[in-house]
């Protein structure tokens, strides 16, 4: 058994009681966290423990407080244990099916049911802490990136957030609802479990336009337009507007542009769990080569005659 999980158990009651030597212990992964399944007599339960340097981002107040009240509405498996650093006992989904890009590709039912599932969390009326605000995240990250991150921030980065100025007050509609929302809506974070779907994973979550997770969807899958147009009608329950397909088009590239900056910040854990330098490039070049193309006008034109 590893250490940092021996030093967890330390630390939550539940677990406080057990040897090590008699406990079962698997790693599962996760890209900011240790995370196991740990196997207690007949019980199961999903420990994750976060990696040191992750605070400099994510609030976990906010977090377990986000994460209880999806957990109350029915889209979170149990939580058992909170600490203040992030350190989190939670319930295990046994046989759980971890959904990836690939099987959202291939299976439009699967698709079709994790639209549904979006549109009814983002409606049923958790009430989250946070305003997420994509471009004061960005601000945040450029405050607390220690010189030593510069070379690691890629290049024409400043330029490209110059650049989306204008695109910031044209999105900035105060007729958009702010609902409660994942913001880190990719395929991983849905679970297949005792016969539904499950969402997980609550770090950075908050409220603002639900357009910001179907955007992080389509990147983190890869989709086809076409596979986006199923999404959003799915979602909405019938066909998009031209204006909410292309406000989502448009969310594409800066979804890509924050998460360049978080692949930066990972240089400064003690498990990055990625190449920063090579992740925060390929999100960068993909966010600079959509809002360098005729499709990125079209849309932001067909947004700004609808302002």
């Amino acid at each position: 058994m590893e250490q940092v999980v021996i030093d967890a158990m330390k630390r939550i009651p539940q677990l406080q009681s057990y040897s090590p030597d008699t406990v079962e212990c698997e790693r599962l992964g996760g890209r900011s966290n240790f995370v196991y399944r740990i196997g207690i007599d007949d019980a199961d339960y999903l420990l994750r423990v976060p990696s040191k340097g992750s605070e400099i981002y994510i609030d976990r107040q906010v977090e377990e407080f986000n994460t209880r009240a999806a957990i109350a509405a029915g889209f979170s498996p149990d939580l058992l244990y909170f600490a203040e650093d992030g350190l989190m006992l939670s319930e295990y989904l046994l046989d759980f099916e971890q959904i990836t890009p690939e099987k959202v590709l291939a299976d439009e039912k699967l698709l079709k049911q994790i639209s549904k599932l979006l549109r009814r969390f983002h409606t049923s009326g958790p009430i989250f802490q946070y305003r997420f605000d994509a471009f004061a995240t960005i601000n945040k990250f450029l405050e607390i990136l220690p010189e030593s991150c510069n070379e690691d921030i890629p290049e024409g980065y400043h330029q490209a957030i110059e650049e989306l100025k204008p695109i910031k007050k044209l999105l900035a509609d105060t007729t958009i609802e702010i609902l409660p929302c994942h913001c880190d809506v990719i395929s991983e974070n849905f679970v297949k479990a005792l016969g539904k779907l499950w969402i997980v994973d609550w770090e950075f979550s908050g409220r603002c336009d639900p357009l910001w997770d179907l955007a992080t969807l389509a990147l983190s899958t890869e989709m086809s337009k076409e596979m986006e147009i199923y999404m959003l009608t799915n979602y909405y329950g019938h066909h998009p507007t031209d204006t909410a397909y292309s406000r989502m088009f448009i969310m594409k590239a800066i979804v890509d542009l924050v998460w360049a900056l978080w692949g930066v910040a990972k240089k400064l854990e003690t498990y990055p769990g990625i190449d920063s330098k090579a992740y925060a490039k390929r999100r960068f070049t993909r966010a600079y080569g959509l809002m360098c193309s005729d499709e990125y006008t079209h849309h932001v034109n067909l947004v700004a005659s609808n302002v």
